[in-house]
């Protein structure tokens, strides 16, 4: 195939993607919100997951073809973002927590007091 060819092969796929993509938000956007939302309870982070699964729907079905299933495709793919999201929020709070404690103890440099009972 020449690259023009190849070119356009792709423009199709994404313009494929696309269609899908925007048929499943307009028909399934709520539904899907709401169903990850009452597995959440986060209506705000169930609507960023819902966001970024929309998002790799747009990289991954021009490549590999829009799901037999796109809504299950997109509950799950936001199911699973939601989750990582999670777990970075939890990560970052522990980390804060652990900086202030070591910022704490550590004695200032700058203060020659600093540190001494």
């Amino acid at each position: 195939m020449r690259p023009d060819g190849d070119a356009r092969a792709r423009e199709a796929a994404d313009a494929r993607a696309r269609r899908a993509a925007e048929a499943v938000a307009r028909r399934s956007y709520g539904k899907l919100v709401a169903l990850i939302a009452a597995r959440t309870r986060d209506v705000a982070g169930a609507e960023d997951a819902l966001s970024d699964a929309f998002a790799a729907a747009l990289v991954e079905w021009p490549a590999g073809g829009v799901r037999a299933s796109p809504e299950a495709w997109l509950s799950t793919v936001a199911r699973r973002k939601w989750i990582d999201a999670a777990r970075r929020r939890r990560s970052a709070e522990a980390a804060a927590g652990r900086l202030r404690l070591v910022a704490e103890r550590r004695p200032d440099p700058r203060c020659p007091t600093s540190g001494s009972p």
